[in-house]
């Protein structure tokens, strides 16, 4: 009766609509005649045709579960040629609205609309009635599916009251939130004509991935790889959509589709312009690790390019800032960009970078990665040959200035690091034209290094000292040991690695008779240093100042040096290194002379 109303008056409201359509959802399994199965028909066409969205919002509510008779039912609403598109982009568009607040707490195997409309799609894909219309909106069903598992791994990430593990999840007998999703991924590929990129993804546990809040990103990055080998429609359409996706910047959308988009950069027959930068570029800062090393590979990708190499001056000074984050993956991402960009440009506009880059660099060169380390020094090199002009007289007070950290850093435990540093080393002896520092460098004969720059440049004697002094605490005792050797330092004899003790020993049993002909004073120079060392143990954990540096180098050369009363310079008989030099002294006159290394 209600239904035969609604044909006489087919603006009713939302709930007389929900009635006939309960009506025929309890009774479409009885209904056997083809006289009253047409009628049937006719009146979900027509119903279909007036109200589609309340139609497909409607249907969603009162079967939720899409049993087999709401299966039939939406069969033959997709089989209307007029409103299938309509039906199926108002399916989508529920399948990617946000879910709402406390609705996953429940431990029921419902997620409301979304769910719904997904396991909707799931069947539909799965009859061949239905499955070459999907194929026509395949980019944008793949996208909404994707984002339903992206977005459903997110909400139970931050949102549950109660965060569940995978296995906790399963040990409660709670399905996957992402089976439907993930089911008709695999359908739609497969209607799609891609059974090989299905069979490819599973060899590689992918699909297993997707099941799992933990591992769902690193299975979305397989099926993005394998999507980047489709065909080139296939792929231009995707693109296109996500950078439509991606420029509205609805927070839940960005994580997925960058990670398809990036996959997509790297292939050749797709369009890429100015645009593409721009995008990325908003998403640099974005406070979010995966989103900025998503980004990065994007960049990278980009600069390989030449072409678009030429127009990332726009990202320069963005890419700079990175270098002073504190997350050792991005900066290594950075400086692959930098040498990338370095390859492709004219050298004036390269020597421009290159002044910009080489102060980020210096502080990089003694990270704790040994990758960035060696990343650090390889760029530096290569950036010397890329300078130009009145650049150079700038570049040579840079240069200078990574001297001492190139020597100490060809001692490093990292073998790669080491020889990154010798032949770093040797460049910037050849650009400082410097003869006998570039023969010593290519020699190896790093024992004669340290005394050449202090020798062949005494006016920079203090400031290669200063730079040497955080050396002294570095992680790696190789480059505490030459440390010592260096500058020649007592306060290391008791370091906790017995090889730098014994050498800081041996140093100073050699430096001892000295004392008595050149005015060398260890105990000097050395109280100034344990001063510090006392200073970093009570919390302050700060070098001593450059200047207090300088007083004490000097006094320790020159005992008449006029050194003010509680400086760090001053020989305090409470310090525990004022009995070493006698001690070394001593056992120096009981050998008869010095102890040779």
């Amino acid at each position: 009766m209600v239904a035969l109303q609604w044909q006489h008056h087919p603006h009713l409201c939302p709930f007389q609509a929900q009635k006939i359509l309960g009506c025929i959802h309890r009774n479409m399994e009885f209904i056997c005649t083809v006289t009253a199965r047409h009628s049937l028909e006719s009146l979900l066409f027509l119903l279909t045709k007036q109200c589609p969205k309340d139609m497909v919002m409607t249907l969603l509510k009162i079967t939720p579960s899409c049993d087999s008779t709401a299966l039939a039912m939406w069969e033959v609403i997709l089989s209307l040629p007029s409103t299938w598109e309509t039906i199926c982009n108002e399916l989508l568009s529920v399948v990617q609205d946000q879910l709402p607040q406390g609705l996953l707490n429940s431990t029921e195997d419902v997620h409301g609309l979304p769910s719904a409309a997904t396991k909707v799609l799931c069947k539909l894909t799965q009859q061949p009635i239905c499955q070459e219309k999907l194929k026509a909106l395949f980019p944008k069903l793949l996208m909404g599916l994707v984002f339903q598992i992206s977005y459903t791994a997110e909400f139970l990430q931050h949102t549950m009251v109660i965060f569940w593990t995978y296995s906790e999840w399963h040990q409660a007998n709670q399905p996957s939130p992402f089976r439907f999703a993930v089911e008709a991924i695999k359908a739609l590929l497969c209607a799609a004509g891609y059974e090989e990129h299905v069979l490819s993804i599973q060899k590689e546990g992918g699909w297993d991935m997707l099941l799992r809040t933990e591992t769902h990103h690193r299975g979305l990055s397989l099926l993005a790889r394998e999507m980047s080998k489709s065909p080139v429609d296939q792929r231009s359409s995707m693109f296109q959509h996500l950078q439509g996706i991606l420029s509205c910047r609805k927070k839940f959308h960005i994580t997925f589709a960058m990670t398809f988009y990036v996959e997509l950069l790297a292939c050749d027959d797709l369009k890429k312009d100015l645009s593409d930068l721009v995008l990325l570029q908003s998403y640099m800062t974005y406070p979010c690790h995966i989103m900025q090393a998503l980004v990065f590979r994007g960049i990278i990708t980009l600069s390989e390019k030449p072409e678009m190499a030429r127009e990332m001056h726009i990202l320069l000074s963005d890419i700079l800032r990175t270098l002073n984050n504190c997350d050792t993956d991005i900066k290594m991402k950075a400086l692959l960009v930098f040498r990338n960009l370095l390859s492709h440009m004219e050298r004036k506009e390269a020597s421009h970078i290159t002044l910009q880059l080489a102060g980020k660099l210096l502080p990089l060169i003694d990270d704790e990665s040994s990758q960035l380390r060696e990343l650090s020094i390889c760029l530096f090199r290569d950036m010397m040959e890329t300078v130009v002009g009145r650049d150079k007289r700038w570049m040579k007070k840079k240069i200078r200035r990574v001297l001492v950290p190139l020597f100490f850093h060809m001692n490093d435990q990292t073998e790669s690091v080491a020889k990154a540093s010798g032949e770093a080393l040797f460049t910037c002896a050849d650009f400082l034209k410097r003869k006998k520092l570039k023969q010593l460098a290519q020699t190896k004969q790093t024992w004669r290094i340290g005394e050449t720059l202090l020798v062949q440049d005494r006016r920079r004697m203090e400031e290669y000292l200063h730079h040497s002094l955080p050396y002294l605490k570095d992680a790696q005792a190789t480059l505490r040991a030459e440390a010592i050797r260096f500058i020649a330092l007592q306060p290391l004899v008791n370091d906790a690695d017995p090889s730098v003790c014994s050498l800081a020993t041996q140093t100073l049993l050699i430096l001892a008779p000295l004392q008595s002909t050149s005015g060398w004073s260890l105990r000097r120079l050395c109280c100034g240093l344990c001063k510090d060392r006392e200073r970093e143990a009570e919390g302050e954990g700060e070098m001593a100042d450059p200047g207090e540096i300088r007083i004490a180098w000097r006094a320790a050369w020159h005992p008449h040096f006029p050194v003010a009363h509680g400086s760090t310079a001053h020989t305090d008989p409470g310090c525990t290194c004022t009995k070493a030099p006698a001690v070394l002294l001593d056992h120096k006159t009981q050998r008869g002379g010095g102890v040779k290394l």
